[in-house]
C-alpha cells in the first residue's frame, strides 16, 4: 500500500496524471481501438477530496461489473439492457476463455498438496541435520531414503507412494521421476495461490513443451483431481474483492463500498487516502484480467496478443 501511495504521488505532483486518467483512458480509447470494445462511459472524480473520488470509483464499479456481464452475452453493451441489468456478484462474472482456472477437486489431491507442501506435517523432518520446511525441500534438497522415516511417518509417505507422487530408486532414496515433476509443479501453483491458471502456464502456446501442463490438466478433470472454472476472476480473487468490499460471508470484511456509497464523512480527508487506494487495487485488477481476457483469446485464435500494446 505505501509503495501505491507513493506513486499515486509522483504521477500526480510530477505528471498532472490521475489514476483516474489511467483508467478513463483504458475504458475509452485503449478499449475501443485495441480490444474492439466500446463501453458505455464509466463515470471518474476529478475532485480533489478523496472521500468524493472513493465514492465515485466504488459506484462505478458496480457500472463495470454489469456492463461486462452484458459483453459477455451479447458481445457488445446495449445502453437499453443496461438501465435493466442488474448487478451480478463477483463470481458470477464469466469469462471469454473456457476452463480459465483449474481448482483441487477431491479431498486426496487436497491431502497431497498438504502433505507436500504443509510445514505442520512431520515428513519434513528425519533429525536435527537433515530437515526441512517442507518434504518436498526435504527430499530436494536431501538423499532421503524411505527407510529413515519412522513408523506413523511411513504412513504419509507410503500414501505419496501410492498415490505415484513419489518413486524410489534401487537403493530406496525418494525421487521425483519427470512426470511428478510436472505434477509437482501445479500442486505447488494450488498450494500457493488456491488456483491454476490454465493460460498462464509455462509454454501453453509456443516451445518444445506445447500444451504439456494443459494436457495433464485435462487429463486430471477427467479423473476427478481437478475441475475447471470460467470466471473474470478466480474464486479467491472474488473472496477477496467481497472481503475488501462487501460485508457478506467475511466477519472482518472491510466492507469499504458499503462504507462510501452510504455517506462516510468526516473532516480530514486524509482518513480516505487508503480507501482510496484500495478503489484504485480494484480497478487495476478490472483492467489486468479485461485485458488478459482478450489478450488470450487473440492468441488462441491465432492473433497477436495486447499485453505490450497497453
Amino acid at each position: 500500500m505505501q509503495e501505491l501511495q507513493i506513486f499515486n504521488s509522483v504521477i500526480e505532483e510530477e505528471h498532472g496524471i490521475t489514476f483516474e486518467k489511467i483508467f478513463e483512458h483504458f475504458f475509452t480509447e485503449y478499449s475501443k481501438n485495441e480490444l474492439n470494445m466500446t463501453w458505455i462511459r464509466i463515470p471518474f472524480s476529478n475532485d480533489e477530496l478523496y472521500s468524493v473520488r472513493t465514492k465515485i470509483l466504488f459506484s462505478s464499479e458496480e457500472n463495470l461489473r454489469k456492463q461486462w456481464k452484458i459483453y459477455l452475452n451479447k458481445k457488445e453493451i446495449d445502453p437499453k439492457l443496461f438501465k435493466f441489468e442488474k448487478t451480478p456478484k463477483f463470481k458470477d462474472l464469466g469469462s471469454l476463455l473456457p476452463h480459465k482456472y483449474i481448482y483441487t477437486e477431491s479431498d486426496i489431491t487436497k491431502r497431497i498438496i498438504n502433505l507436500l507442501y504443509s510445514d505442520q506435517t512431520t515428513i519434513g523432518y528425519l533429525s536435527k541435520s537433515k530437515n526441512e520446511s517442507n518434504f518436498v525441500r526435504l527430499v530436494n534438497l536431501h538423499r532421503v531414503n524411505i527407510s529413515e522415516f519412522n513408523s506413523n511417518q511411513r504412513n504419509y509417505v507410503d500414501f505419496l507412494m501410492q498415490e505415484n507422487v513419489i518413486s524410489l530408486n534401487e537403493e530406496g532414496i525418494i525421487t521425483f521421476d519427470e512426470s511428478q515433476k510436472l505434477m509437482l509443479y501445479l500442486y505447488s501453483q494450488l498450494w500457493s495461490y488456491g488456483v491454476i491458471h490454465y493460460y498462464n502456464l509455462p509454454t501453453v502456446l509456443n516451445g518444445k513443451t506445447k500444451g504439456v501442463y494443459q494436457s495433464l490438466i485435462d487429463t486430471k478433470i477427467k479423473s476427478n483431481i481437478f475441475r475447471s472454472g470460467s470466471s473474470l476472476f478466480s474464486e479467491p480473487e472474488a473472496d477477496f474483492l467481497n472481503h475488501l468490499l462487501n460485508d457478506q460471508d467475511f466477519e472482518n470484511s472491510k466492507s469499504l463500498r458499503n462504507k462510501h456509497i452510504h455517506g462516510d464523512s468526516s473532516d480530514n480527508d486524509d482518513e480516505y487516502i487508503e480507501d482510496f487506494l484500495y478503489a484504485v487495487i480494484v480497478f487495476l485488477l478490472y483492467i489486468v484480467k479485461i485485458n488478459e481476457e482478450f489478450h488470450f483469446d487473440a492468441l488462441l485464435n491465432g492473433e497477436e496478443g495486447f499485453w505490450s500494446k497497453f
